[in-house]
C-alpha cells in the first residue's frame, strides 16, 4: 500500500483507492463522512444493513470504529472476519483507512 498523504489536525480518515482525506465528527457513521465529502457511495436498502451495498474494507484503524452489531454482523455474513464493514452502521471514532470497491460506488 503506498504511503497515505499527510493529515490535518483533527480526526481524518482516508478513503481508498481515491487517497482523499476527510474530516469527520466522532460518531459519524463512514456512509456519512463519504456523501458528505463527495464520495457517493450505493446504500441502496437506504442505511438499514439489509443489502451490504455500502460494504468497505476497513485498511488501518478498525480499532476507532464502533463494535460490529449483529444486524451487521448478519447482513455480512463470512466477510465480517475478512475486515469488511457496512458503511451506513459504522461509527468513526479516530483515525482510519477505508477502502471502497468500485462496485459499492455511484457515477
Amino acid at each position: 500500500m503506498n504511503p497515505l498523504p499527510p493529515k490535518e489536525e483533527g480526526e481524518g480518515s482516508p478513503f481508498e483507492p481515491e487517497k482523499k482525506t476527510v474530516e469527520v465528527e466522532e460518531g459519524t457513521t463512514i456512509l456519512e463522512a463519504a456523501m458528505n465529502n463527495n464520495i457517493i457511495m450505493r446504500h441502496d436498502c437506504g442505511g438499514n444493513a439489509q443489502c451490504t451495498t455500502c460494504r468497505v474494507i476497513i485498511r488501518n484503524g478498525k480499532e476507532n470504529l464502533s463494535p460490529m452489531e449483529e444486524k451487521e454482523r448478519t447482513a455480512l455474513q463470512g466477510k465480517a472476519y475478512l475486515n469488511y464493514r457496512l458503511s451506513c452502521q459504522t461509527k468513526v471514532y479516530g483515525d482510519v483507512t477505508v477502502y471502497v470497491a468500485t462496485s459499492s460506488l455511484l457515477d
